[in-house]
């Protein structure tokens, strides 16, 4: 549980090999598979604002792209709230486990170029036409 004014919670994650274009996609991924509704800055930063529940005035969560490979991901409680209950680091984990699971994915196992035409200039399914032939 997070005592301050207002209450946050914020980490910082280093990815080696992740470029941008990657951290950008997989923090797009995780906000879709959350339901939450993004704004990007001109920066490159995502912001969301949540609702109010139980918990909770709403909150600012925002995303950062400090460099290539390097994200921090912050939680701050809407309003004059001084105890956010665990719930700022909550929003971050739920976040993190998304992204992270995206991340991994893509780095680990980019997406190959797909093989258009041979030196011959025949497409996959003329190869295997003159193969058979």
């Amino acid at each position: 549980m997070a005592f301050g004014f207002p209450a946050k919670y914020s980490e910082t994650v280093e990815y080696p090999g992740a470029t941008r274009d990657a951290v950008r996609n997989a923090a797009a991924y995780a906000f879709d598979i959350l339901g939450w509704e993004y704004v990007e800055s001109s920066s490159g930063d995502f912001v969301v604002r949540t609702g109010i529940n139980l918990n909770s005035w709403g909150e600012r969560f925002t995303v950062s792209l400090l460099e290539p490979g390097c994200v921090m991901v912050e939680s701050r409680c809407l309003f004059f709230q001084v105890f956010d209950w665990g719930n700022n680091k909550r929003s971050v984990e739920r976040f993190l486990a998304h992204f992270e699971g995206r991340l991994t994915r893509n780095i680990l196992e980019p997406k190959p170029e797909p093989e258009h035409f041979d030196a011959n200039g025949r497409t996959p399914v003329g190869r295997i036409i003159g193969d058979v032939e």
